[in-house]
């Protein structure tokens, strides 16, 4: 959690803020929290907040956004950011939640990787696949698959049920 004023200036910082940012309270607080966060926001963070203040149109606020953070030292990561504005001793203040998202943002990343890979294989070796969502008992199947089949290559959902029947009657 991170709490700032009205002119972006730190006001609290959290015990998990100061293990995610690498910062201990005392660097912080007092500082601007553009400090914490990579280009073009670093640069644009007083004019969002001019903007908001004048136009009270919100932009980030109350919705999760992925951004990029700037722990200590200038290394960068992925977080997600969640905003909210109020008022405390007569003054807009406002609320950031801060969610580092490294691992999952790279967990994504090789599972993109690894999908890309199979996608690949499959290709280059003439392979049909067919999958089963057991929530929605829908069957989908690949266009190779539907090639060796002979099942129209623009009908690649079916009902498990029915292709079950009509493709694999012994299951």
């Amino acid at each position: 959690i991170i709490v700032i004023n009205s002119r972006g200036i730190i006001q609290e910082f959290s015990p998990a803020a100061e293990r995610i940012f690498d910062y201990a309270f005392d660097e912080l607080v007092g500082k601007k929290v553009n400090i914490l966060m990579g280009e073009p926001h670093r640069s644009a963070h007083d004019g969002y907040l001019k903007r908001y203040l004048d136009s009270l149109v919100a932009h980030i606020l109350d919705q999760n956004v992925e951004v990029e953070g700037v722990r200590k030292g200038g290394r960068r990561f992925h977080m997600n950011l969640s905003v909210q504005g109020a008022f405390w001793g007569g003054e807009r203040i406002f609320i950031g939640r801060v969610r580092d998202i490294t691992d999952s943002k790279e967990a994504e990343a090789q599972l993109v990787d690894s999908q890309e890979r199979l996608e690949l294989a499959l290709r280059g070796g003439g392979l049909g696949f067919w999958d089963v969502n057991l929530e929605t008992g829908k069957t989908v199947i690949n266009k190779r698959y539907a090639i060796i089949y002979g099942r129209p290559e623009d009908h690649l959902e079916e009902d498990r049920d029915e292709w079950i029947d009509q493709l694999h009657p012994d299951d």
